[in-house]
Order: C-alpha cells, then structure tokens, then sequence
C-alpha cells in the first residue's frame, strides 16, 4: 500500500508530484471537519447494457453493510451519481472502468447512462472523503508535460479527497465482490480504511482469480480512521477497459 512516508521524499522522478497530493491529502486529514456526509453505493452495468452481475452483488452487499440503498440500473447514471458524490463521507463504485492515457481527464467509470470521466469529477464542490474505485486499471494515471500526474485518482485527491482504495489492474468482476465486502466489513468495524484492506487481502480465498483480485487493491493518500458510523478457475468476466481491448481475460491476469 502507498502512503505518505517520510523516506518515499527523496524519491526521484514521477514520484514528485504524486507526493504533492499524499502531502495535502495528509493536510486534509488533520483539517477534516467532524462528521460529515454519508455513503454512496453505485454499481455501474456491463458494455452491453445488461447488468454487471459481481458488481451488482458486490454493491448490494456493501450497501447492506452500512444501511444504505444502492445505487443500480437507471438510478446510476452520470447525474444522480454526481450529485450523491457531492460531499459523501464514503463513496463506492463498482463498474468497468477505461484509463485513457492520451487525455487522462477522458478516463472514466462506466455508469448507466454513460461514462463518468475524471473530467466530470473536477467540477464537485466536494469530493467524497474515502473513495473505493472497484474498477479495472483505474490506479493508474497518465504522466503529461512537466510531469503533471492525471487521471481518477490524481483528480479525486486534488479535488480533496482523503484516501482512494483502487486496483492498478484489470479485476475479475465475480472475483471482486467477496474481497470488497470484506474490506468493507472490516472497515464498519472500526479499522481504518489501509487496515482494513491489508485484513482483506490476508483473509482472501479461492482461486487464482480470486487471489488476483484481492492484491491488485492499493491504498493511496493519507489514512485516517474508518468512515462515520451511521446508519484454477474458468475464466472469468473482467472490468476492464478499452486499454485491455485486445487482451484476453487469461492474458490480463498474466501481468500480475
């Protein structure tokens, strides 16, 4: 997991300006007001339009966990989603996602009614506190002129977010959901959001998609305490983007 260590400073190169956003992310979280917002819930569908069955189950199960309604089908579109991000304590989205590396504000997450881009998320008054991004590659970002770092997670943290748990790979979608909710679990237990990661992870079984799935996670930004409490496999479907377009499933799996 990547946190703000003072010896990760004298790294050299790209790393730089990834430090920047950890260093405010950190200045945030001793800032943070109390008690605020709540939990978001969203499960985004398959490219055809039809459900994204482990994402679907996946949501259900998180939101079950803190008492909340999820956000599926028509009621996830771009919209509706923002305006629920808008604030939140807790945000999770489960969906296929697409990093586009020529214009990184163009990577998304795929909801109902269309892609929500790093671009959309710029415009939030205020970006969700913790952020889970269940979603294929979306860690990675796009290092531009002047080594400007872009993409999700570098927009979330500039716009103000905490802490964004979030795979740098594709992930099998059935795979995904055991490992989310357990993370989630933990999380509603009271670990901060880096424990309870790490306690997924260990506690993960099954087979190698499953295994897959629980370590491509990584915990980036500044981790502060858990949310608010408030109310051999066959190969598997993934959430992956155009930039998997022309990898197999099986070959996707080979990077890790």
């Amino acid at each position: 997991m990547l946190q703000n260590h003072g010896w990760i400073k004298a790294v050299r190169g790209h790393a730089l300006p990834a430090l920047r956003l950890f260093e405010e992310a950190e200045q945030r979280l001793r800032d943070r007001p109390a008690g605020r917002g709540g939990v978001v819930v969203v499960a985004g569908p398959d490219r055809g339009g039809t459900d994204l069955p482990g994402a679907y189950e996946e949501a259900k199960g998180v939101a079950a966990l803190h008492g909340v309604p999820p956000m599926l089908g028509p009621g996830a579109g771009v919209r509706d989603v923002m305006a629920a991000l808008d604030g939140a304590a807790l945000a999770h989205l489960a969906a296929h996602g697409r990093v586009h590396s020529t214009n990184p504000l163009f990577s998304s997450i795929l909801l109902s009614d269309g892609p929500l881009t790093a671009y959309d998320l710029e415009t939030l008054p205020r970006a969700p506190e913790l952020v889970v991004l269940a979603a294929c590659d979306v860690g990675r970002s796009a290092v531009l002129a002047g080594d400007e770092i872009l993409g999700l997670c570098a927009t979330l943290l500039a716009q103000g977010t905490r802490q964004i748990i979030v795979p740098v790979i594709s992930i099998p979608d059935i795979e995904t959901a055991p490992v989310m909710i357990a993370f989630h679990r933990l999380l509603a237990a009271g670990r901060t959001a880096a424990q309870a990661l790490a306690g997924a992870q260990m506690s993960a079984s099954g087979g190698p998609a499953a295994q897959v799935s629980a370590r491509s996670f990584v915990s980036l930004g500044a981790d502060g305490g858990s949310r608010p409490r408030e109310r051999r496999p066959s190969v598997p479907r993934m959430r992956m983007g155009e930039a998997d377009a022309g990898r197999s499933p099986a070959e996707s799996l080979k990077t890790v």
